[in-house]
């Protein structure tokens, strides 16, 4: 049940993009279920026709795609600066050395670990590293 189609995008209230409503109602109170197909409503009936529409609403392609690092991978990352930090000669963080100037305080803070992070990675055309 959606209780309304209105979201806060961050700076003011608009009505959810159709990707977003088909995103919400193709999970909505089916996780860890053995339920295929569900049925989705709205909370304030007027908002039956927008859900309809935003459900049967052409999926856009993609142009891009934003990608974003899991914790698991920045505090890998932060491991790999400590070690770099202790070993300046070590082979397995040679691509690291290569690519990060950034100078890492001792312990390393949050903000440390993702400059860092952001300077040494990349990615193909069709993606964009999202910063945090």
């Amino acid at each position: 049940v959606f209780h309304s189609l209105r979201k806060f995008d961050g700076e003011k209230m608009i009505t959810a993009p159709a990707p977003h409503v088909r995103q919400i109602a193709g999970r909505a109170g089916r996780r860890g279920t053995t339920y295929e197909k569900g049925e989705v409503l709205t909370f304030d009936p007027s908002d039956m026709e927008g859900l309809a529409a935003a459900l049967v609403a052409p999926v856009e392609k993609l142009t891009h795609v934003g990608l974003q690092p899991r914790i698991e991978q920045l505090e890998e990352f932060e491991s790999i600066l400590k070690v770099r930090a202790l070993r300046e000669d070590s082979e397995a963080e040679e691509e690291v050395k290569a690519n990060v100037t950034t100078k890492i305080s001792d312990p390393p803070t949050y903000a440390d670990v993702l400059s860092a992070f952001f300077e040494a990675v990349s990615a193909d055309s069709g993606y964009a590293i999202c910063s945090m």
